[in-house]
């Protein structure tokens, strides 16, 4: 990845390269949660609905993932989740069993418990895809967060 990125008129992502290649993953998902908000100009609401997310620009995520990327080695990244969901039959349209069995993949779940946000792994030990986690998705607790999130990964550009 080149060490000059874009900038959009909104973000730099320089803070979000330097965690990632630090690899301090949980300060990385949390920056990566704040420009995601910047992006959409929600800093004020803490969250994005589905129509945010529908209208984040492409560019934005296409970097966004390419850092998660390159600096995990293919571990963690936006595009990494949308390959393991849709090869557990997942699709834009929500289905609760499916997405339970995602979230048990990357690791969000625990003998079928949603994980608190601190309960989560920020290493590379963590289930491939396990990050970014994005609490920024939707208001509420994980179940309810699910839609946002598949608005997100069910992009076509990912």
């Amino acid at each position: 990845m080149s060490k000059y990125l874009p900038m959009t008129p909104k973000v730099s992502y320089s803070v979000l390269r330097q965690l990632l290649e630090a690899g301090r993953w949980k300060e990385a998902d949390q920056e990566t949660a704040l420009l995601m908000l910047k992006i959409a100009d929600k800093l004020a609401e803490k969250y994005l609905t589905e129509e945010d997310i529908k209208n984040l620009p492409a560019e934005d995520l296409c970097i966004i993932n390419r850092l998660w990327i390159d600096y995990s080695k293919a571990h963690f990244g936006l595009s990494i989740q949308k390959d393991i969901f849709q090869n557990l039959g997942g699709t834009a349209v929500y289905n609760e069993f499916i997405w339970k069995k995602f979230c048990d993949s990357v690791g969000w779940r625990n003998q079928g418990k949603w994980l608190y946000y601190n309960q989560l792994n920020f290493n590379l030990k963590a289930p491939r895809g396990h990050l970014p986690q994005l609490g920024c998705l939707g208001e509420g607790h994980w179940g309810s967060r699910l839609r946002q999130w598949s608005s997100l990964i069910c992009r076509p550009e990912l």
